[in-house]
């Protein structure tokens, strides 16, 4: 396993920007830096391989950290 991120495939790579996208905007939630609509847009800014993998994320990060909004 490599800890080398720059050596990942494309596809890993982008999962892991994904990834810290998700737990930046749940974080933003909390703090009341984000709404609703910035979440839904987020969604939709993202590529549509990978809308479903960020939704993922998002909901991970709100379960794990809390969110303000269910």
């Amino acid at each position: 396993m490599t800890f080398n991120l720059a050596r990942l495939p494309e596809g890993d790579r982008q999962r892991v920007q994904l990834d810290k996208q998700a737990a930046l905007l749940v974080w933003r939630c909390r703090l009341g830096q984000a709404s609703r609509d910035d979440v839904v847009k987020a969604i939709t800014q993202q590529p549509a391989e990978y809308q479903e993998y960020f939704r993922d994320r998002l909901n991970h990060y709100r379960e794990v950290k809390g969110s303000h909004e269910q």
